[in-house]
């Protein structure tokens, strides 16, 4: 018994996609510097707790020495565990790509189980050995990667935590900055780092400032949430500065026995009597008093005041007229909004209070907005507005005229109107006409909004143009004339449409061209805008050579003839098919199994069987091709087209596949009792009966190809038209009464009489 071989395991963490390494890679460094940010910000806000505790203690307690070394040692050993608790050890844990990728999964549970089975699969190999499909193994790790491909791992962390304990950290680092820096707070900090780092002697200061500013009728108001710097000042007529000032607070909702907090108040500048207090971010209202060594001032109320903010936005995007589009509601905190050139935007929305002012900008580009109570309108117009970020400043109404501290901000985004696409697609010619042709051109017009015109323009360049010397001048020749053939009568019910597909007509007769003159044409559209357009489109240049009938007849004879010789290649095969059927029917009829090799042989029948159909229906279609530039080229040869057709072309459409259902032509029923064959193998009765019918069948096929080359040698080809036609025109050109009109008519009898059987060639034609 044979041992099955488990895949190989490679490395865990070493190899997988690339897009998904790549993504794992970078969620790994955001966990490193999330882990960094978090440990950062419980160390540093510990030590300034610490810091401040410790300072507070011996500002004071006045601790001696002994006590102050018993304070330092305790706060080195608590930072020591907390460093350890919450940055060292979690960074030394190892994540591995595992838990990573199913920490994505957890958070995008579409994704299923995608992401790691394309990364444990990549890790692996050896799945042939348990006969495992390797492709299904690259279907299910490609998948993953696409999967993995625009996907944001990161989302797994939690960016607000990292936001905010960055932010504490910089926060705390600026503490430390501005408290060692700062020269209000830098003697208290030097003197703290003497006493408390070094353990050095050195003293407090004994004298301090002073009492309160700013404050009405009791109360101070500020915005809430801004910055607040309590600031006091000593009393004129002292004798003698207090020797400290403290500022003790307390929230409005907390009991008296709970007590209050306080905070010493740090001296402004150098100015004698000044002291002043920062405080940032101020949400909630408190009351405050100030000590000193000579005095308790009374309590003070601090009342916040909101600053105007944008309680409802509505923006109404009206598109240009052009669009045929309504009118929509941009939703606020979306964007950028996409708006075409010449729209206009409509601005309205409420604050949360009274206002006097809203101001809405971008970039050095403002306008005023009409203010009622506290709600606020404005327009910009189609011809003012821009792309870029727009903001809304709003003033309050009330005596500290405040402004709002975030305006409110959306983004817009100008889109250009793209030019129609157009393509036109020539039908029943090749690259040479004659100049009595007709062009039939499929026209294919898209346009996002509507059409508004559509022309074929053409150019004429003569047989010797793109040789043609520079003027006498010196100068380029100049460029062809451009002639425009507008589509207005034929389209003009369609236009304002998105789509038009038309087909025209293009009567090359009627510009009476001479041979070897080069046409080229292209289709041109135009839409409806009438603010930055309107845009015109174009489709690809067309290129036709105007030849004479003889290199036109002698072109189509040319591939006339290989699809001929193609086609008896075609059956030369089918011959070959035949034959080795009857072989195989020779050697199996009657045995109870089919040998290995037959079987093979019957697969691989089966298979070139299976092709054919294609094959003659590509030869007929290359002759309709043929019968269709004929026609339009105006050869004047119906009983040719009706003979080629009914003959040639429809017999092998036939041959390959029936109007109605593609299982009756005889192709196709070889192909079934081929495979029935094939499927009946180890039943000699089925199987000898489905090969009978499959070679029966191949018979009638191989007849009807016969048939089908007989008719196409009959026609004896475009080539002998060509000989008999040159035959004219040489014996015609020894009679100088002979007409135009003549050479037609015979011209038109040769090919009349096309499918006759044909004269004996001449030796000496030319």
């Amino acid at each position: 018994m044979s041992q099955a071989t488990l895949p190989t395991r490679l490395s865990e963490t070493l190899s997988g996609p690339e897009p998904i390494v790549s993504r794992l890679r970078t969620l790994r460094r955001a966990v490193g510097l999330w882990l960094w940010a978090r440990g950062l910000a419980r160390a540093l806000l510990l030590l300034l707790a610490v810091v401040a505790i410790d300072l507070l203690l011996d500002r004071f307690l006045k601790m001696d020495r002994i006590q102050r070394g018993g304070c330092l040692i305790l706060a080195v050993m608590l930072l020591a565990f907390y460093t350890y608790r919450f940055l060292i050890a979690p960074l030394r844990h190892s994540i591995d790509d595992d838990n990573l990728v199913l920490r994505v999964e957890h958070r995008h549970e579409e994704l299923g189980q995608s992401l790691i089975s394309a990364l444990q699969f990549s890790r692996m190999t050896g799945f042939e050995e348990l006969g495992v499909s390797t492709a299904m193994v690259r279907a299910t790790i490609d998948h993953g990667t696409n999967a993995a491909e625009g996907l944001n791992f990161g989302d797994v962390l939690n960016d607000s935590v990292l936001r905010r304990n960055l932010l504490l950290v910089a926060a705390v680092v600026a503490v430390f900055v501005g408290a060692f820096a700062l020269p209000a707070t830098q003697p208290t900090m030097l003197v703290w780092l003497n006493r408390n780092i070094l353990l050095g002697d050195e003293l407090w200061p004994q004298k301090s400032h002073l009492v309160v500013q700013g404050a009405i009728d009791g109360r101070v108001m500020r915005a809430r949430g801004d910055d607040w710097t309590a600031v006091v000042t000593v009393k004129k007529g002292w004798e003698e500065m207090p020797s400290e000032v403290v500022f003790e607070s307390r929230p409005l909702d907390l009991p008296f026995w709970r007590g209050s907090r306080t905070a010493p108040m740090d001296k402004l500048g150098d100015q004698d009597g000044h002291f002043e207090l920062p405080f940032s971010n101020v949400l909630e209202p408190f009351k405050f008093r100030i000590k000193s060594d000579h005095e308790t001032t009374r309590w003070y109320f601090l009342d916040l005041v909101d600053r105007p903010s944008v309680e409802k936005l509505t923006l109404m995007l009206t598109p240009p007229p052009y669009t045929n589009e309504a009118s929509r509601e941009l939703p606020v905190g979306k964007g950028p909004h996409v708006a075409y050139e010449g729209s206009r935007l409509a601005i309205s929305g409420t604050a949360n209070k009274t206002l006097s002012s809203a101001v809405l900008s971008n970039g050095d580009w403002s306008i005023n907005l009409d203010c009622t109570e506290n709600e606020f309108s404005g327009n910009i117009p189609k011809n003012e507005l821009i792309g870029g970020a727009y903001s809304i400043t709003l003033t309050d109404d009330e005596r500290s005229k405040l402004e709002s501290s975030h305006p409110t901000k959306f983004a817009i985004k100008l889109k250009a109107d793209r030019a129609p696409a157009v393509r036109a697609t020539p039908k029943g010619i090749s690259g040479i006409i004659v100049a009595g042709a007709r062009v039939p051109v499929e026209c294919k017009i898209r346009d996002e909004f509507g059409i508004a015109s559509a022309r074929l323009d053409y150019q004429l360049h003569a047989a010797d143009s793109a040789s043609a010397p520079a003027a006498d001048d010196g100068q380029a020749a100049p460029a062809p004339k451009t002639v425009s053939i507008p589509f207005d009568d034929a389209l003009g019910d369609q236009y304002g449409k998105s789509k038009i597909e038309y087909s025209y007509l293009f009567d090359v007769e009627k510009l009476n061209l001479d041979v070897g003159t080069r046409l080229v044409f292209w289709i041109r559209a135009t839409d409806a805008n009438d603010v930055s357009g309107p845009k015109t489109g174009e489709s690809d240049k067309l290129y036709l050579r105007i030849v004479t009938r003889v290199e036109l007849i002698n072109d189509l004879a040319r591939r006339e003839t290989e699809q001929g010789q193609t086609f008896m290649r075609l059956l030369k095969d089918q011959e070959d098919m035949l034959n080795e059927t009857e072989v195989i029917l020779a050697i199996v009829a009657g045995k109870s199994t089919m040998p290995d090799k037959q079987r093979r042989d019957l697969i691989r029948i089966h298979r070139r069987e299976n092709l054919v159909s294609d094959r003659c229906d590509r030869i007929a279609s290359q002759l309709e091709k043929l019968v269709a530039e004929m026609r339009n080229n105006r050869l004047n040869v119906p009983g040719l087209v009706k003979k080629l057709t009914e003959l040639v072309i429809d017999p092998l459409r036939k041959l390959a596949k029936d109007s109605d259902r593609q299982d009756k032509g005889l192709v196709p029923q070889a192909t079934r009792f081929l495979d029935d064959a094939r499927r009946a193998a180890s039943h000699p009765a089925s199987r000898d009966a489905a090969l009978v019918r499959a070679r029966d069948t191949q018979r009638q096929i191989v007849r009807e190809m016969k048939k089908i080359s007989k008719n196409m040698r009959t026609a004896e080809g475009y080539s002998d038209i060509v000989n008999r036609f040159y035959e004219i025109l040489k014996a015609q050109a020894d009679l100088n009464t002979a007409t135009q009109e003549e050479k037609d008519r015979e011209l038109d009898r040769i090919f009349e009489g096309g499918f006759d059987k044909p004269e004996p060639k001449k030796t000496d034609t030319p």
